[in-house]
């Protein structure tokens, strides 16, 4: 999570050591000043990357899915896998159940002649995927 933060204010890192690399000071020194001037901000992304990270972990903690594979991998650990090893071959013996959460195309990557010809009345019938 804190590569996350630091990845996402990367940017303008680079921008404020470039802007008071103009001064002539020591770039150490530079660079100190531009994350401490980064900090407030670094700080905060990183609380609302665990935020986000927390609140998807009760949402998988809920899934059927990924109960199972934890199930599964708690097997596996049971006999003798390491924690890695476990985790690899649970979420592969499950693939299954990650295939079944991927089937149709998302409406972000549909073209736009698709997502007109989609606006049509949907017929009666119930359509199973």
């Amino acid at each position: 999570m804190i590569d996350n933060a630091l990845a996402i204010h990367q940017e303008e890192f680079e921008d404020l050591v470039q802007d008071s690399s103009a001064d002539g000071n020591d770039p150490a020194e530079i660079r100190l000043k531009a994350f401490k001037c980064l900090l407030p901000k670094l700080r905060d992304t990183l609380r609302h990357e665990l935020f986000k990270f927390h609140m998807m972990m009760r949402r998988m903690k809920k899934d059927n899915s990924y109960k199972r594979i934890v199930d599964t991998m708690k097997s596996l650990q049971a006999d003798d896998y390491q924690t890695e090893e476990a985790a690899l071959a649970a979420i592969e013996n499950r693939s299954y159940l990650t295939n079944r959460m991927i089937r149709k195309i998302p409406e972000e990557w549909k073209a736009e002649e698709e997502e007109e010809e989609e606006k049509e009345p949907p017929s009666k019938r119930p359509r199973y995927f």
